[in-house]
C-alpha cells in the first residue's frame, strides 16, 4: 500500500507550503508563487486554494499557533510594569560596612527582579601609587528602569487617574434653533 503524502488536513505538500507562506503576509499570489505554483497561474490558483476546506483548516491552525506565540495581554503588560514600578533597589545591591556597593548576583535576585534593571556598569582602573604599589579603583553604576513612569502607566490603565474637566454652571448657554423646510426641488432651506 502506497504511503499518502497528505497531511492531517488532507493537503499535499504544495498546498501545505501555500498555507505556511500565506500566513506570513496574506498575499495569496505571492504565497502561491513561493509555494511552487507557476507565476502565470498563481493568481488563478488563489480562489481555488482559499475555498479548499483542508487549506482553510491548516491556515487556521497555523494562525492559532502564531497567535499563541505572540499573545500580549493587558495582564502581562501590567505585570511587567509592576515589576518595574515596585522594584526595590535593596533587592539589587548591597552596601557593606565599609560603604562599598556591590551588585547582588542575578541568580540571587527575587523572581522577575532582573527585568527591572536598566543598566549595570563597572569601571575598573589600576593605578600605581608613589610607593610603586598598584591599587584598583572601581566605579560601579547600577540603574533600574523609571519607576514613576511605570507606576503612572499602571495607574492610567487601571483608571486611577481620570482627567477632571471643570464646568462653570453659571455661564449662560446660547442655543440657536433654525427651522428648515423642504422645497419643491427636495433641498432643505432655512425659513425666513
Amino acid at each position: 500500500m502506497a504511503k499518502s503524502n497528505r497531511n492531517q488536513y488532507g493537503n499535499n505538500p504544495k498546498q501545505s507550503a501555500f498555507c505556511r507562506e500565506y500566513v506570513l503576509d496574506y498575499n495569496g499570489t505571492q504565497a502561491a508563487i513561493r509555494a511552487g505554483y507557476s507565476k502565470k497561474t498563481a493568481n488563478n490558483q488563489i480562489g481555488r486554494l482559499l475555498v479548499n476546506v483542508g487549506i482553510q483548516k491548516e491556515i487556521q491552525a497555523l494562525e492559532s499557533r502564531i497567535e499563541n506565540k505572540v499573545i500580549i495581554t493587558k495582564d502581562k503588560i501590567l505585570r511587567e510594569l509592576s515589576l518595574i514600578g515596585f522594584a526595590n533597589m535593596a533587592d539589587h545591591v548591597t552596601i557593606g560596612e565599609d560603604g562599598c556597593v556591590q551588585a547582588v548576583g542575578i541568580d540571587k535576585l527575587p523572581a522577575g527582579a532582573s527585568r527591572a534593571i536598566k543598566k549595570v556598569k563597572e569601571k575598573r582602573v589600576i593605578k600605581s601609587t608613589a610607593s610603586g604599589d598598584e591599587v584598583m579603583e572601581s566605579t560601579f553604576e547600577f540603574e533600574l528602569h523609571d519607576k514613576q513612569t511605570a507606576l503612572v502607566n499602571m495607574g492610567k490603565e487601571l483608571g486611577m487617574f481620570r482627567e477632571k474637566h471643570e464646568v462653570d454652571i453659571n455661564q449662560p448657554i446660547n442655543i440657536t434653533i433654525k427651522k428648515f423646510f423642504r422645497g419643491k426641488d427636495g433641498s432643505d432651506t432655512p425659513s425666513q
